[in-house]
């Protein structure tokens, strides 16, 4: 036997409440779509009702959860890009599955451009290898598709994950709305931003820059943010968004129709920041998610977080700066043309206008932390 994964290890963490923000549209949708399929769908019961009752980790989602350990088959594992859902759970089993034989591949921003010949052929090979037998087939033991921008992109074929010779790079927020790769000592500042999403053209949240790269950098691997925040109201979302903007000021489009994409994002509802520290990595946050450390905000309290965001490939030319959103959504209307697939329900679309800050300065390091690996020329495909 063999095994496909492309779902979810952990029914929480990946599908029903990343980050502790309910994915209510998207299980809405999907569960619409199982009813309307089956000739019993009449009779299923209220999963958006039940799961919208059940905001917290608990037993019900435990019984839910797989355990990659256990498992001794030849596994090919696909886990996407920015999607933020039925991801994660393939970069989690690749670390603890006990098969010897397992295979990662990070694909695009969803599993819809994916189906290429490229990705025919590795599927092809892992089913003659493991059905048939064939020997002469040198497997692939993970693959990286590197997003280059403006529709073009690689493979990386590598030998494991995170990728051999990976080096953690921060860059730290600054007073002034920079970026930079020392922490700021000067006196500290707080930007503040709406909990309401504007209209097209508005800023949604707050944006940090960094200055023009001085080489090509390529990234893979985990992200992750630190923040120091607060709200005027007892709750809070943060919404991380990590944007390549080329020589002309323009967002590089990293998407597989060229649309506009993030290199990367996360977020994480400041409620649920406790971290589970035996499980932590300083690349790949993990929280607990429980009722009994659930902790609402004190009014204008100012907060550590610490943001999970989603394994993510992608090359930063030369000229080119990086931009980091912070915002109470995943949406950006500043940047024309980008349009997040509408999944979550957020804190401030729901409740009245009330104001988040992102706190910088002395005593208050916060940071992006991005993969640098060893950069690599590749042949260019391009995606229609």
């Amino acid at each position: 036997m063999l095994t496909f994964v492309t779902a979810d290890t952990d029914a929480y963490r990946e599908a029903i409440y990343p980050g502790g923000i309910p994915n209510i549209k998207y299980l809405a949708d999907w569960f619409d779509r199982v009813r309307r399929a089956s000739p019993k769908g009449a009779e299923a019961m209220d999963l958006q009702s039940f799961t919208a009752s059940q905001p917290f980790d608990n037993d019900i989602y435990r019984s839910l959860e797989t355990k990659p350990e256990q498992v001794d088959l030849p596994c090919f594992l696909a886990g996407s890009q920015i999607f933020i859902i039925h991801g994660r759970g393939a970069y989690e089993a690749y670390r603890t599955l006990a098969s010897e034989h397992k295979h990662l591949q990070l694909v695009d921003r969803d599993y819809y451009p994916w189906p290429s010949h490229e990705a025919m052929g590795k599927i092809t090979q892992f089913l003659d290898r493991h059905l048939r037998g064939v020997d002469y087939v040198n497997l692939e033991k993970v693959g990286v598709q590197m997003r280059l921008g403006f529709q073009k992109w690689y493979w990386r074929k590598e030998t494991d994950f995170p990728l051999p010779g990976t080096q953690y790079a921060k860059f730290h927020f600054q007073t002034d709305g920079s970026l930079s790769s020392s922490n700021d000592t000067g006196t500290s500042k707080k930007f503040e931003y709406s909990t309401k999403v504007g209209s097209e053209g508005q800023k949604c949240g707050v944006s940090f820059h960094s200055a023009p790269f001085e080489r090509d950098v390529e990234f893979a691997g985990h992200f992750a943010a630190k923040l120091n925040i607060s709200s005027s109201v007892s709750e809070a979302d943060v919404a991380i968004s990590l944007w390549a903007v080329d020589e002309k000021g323009d967002v590089v489009p990293y998407g597989a129709k060229g649309q506009p994409e993030p290199l990367a994002k996360g977020f994480l509802r400041a409620s649920h920041r406790k971290l589970d520290l035996e499980k932590s990595r300083p690349e790949r946050p993990w929280h607990t998610h429980t009722e009994a450390d659930y902790a609402p905000l004190k009014k204008d309290e100012v907060v550590s977080i610490d943001v999970e965001m989603f394994p993510a490939a992608g090359r930063i030319c030369k000229g080119w700066r990086l931009r980091v959103d912070v915002a109470p959504a995943e949406v950006q209307p500043d940047i024309p043309g980008y349009k997040p697939l509408a999944m979550r329900q957020f804190y401030g679309e729901e409740n009245d206008e009330a104001m988040n800050a992102v706190h910088v300065g002395l005593d208050l390091p916060g940071y992006i932390l991005c993969p640098v690996v060893p950069l690599k020329q590749g042949y260019c495909n391009v995606m229609q």
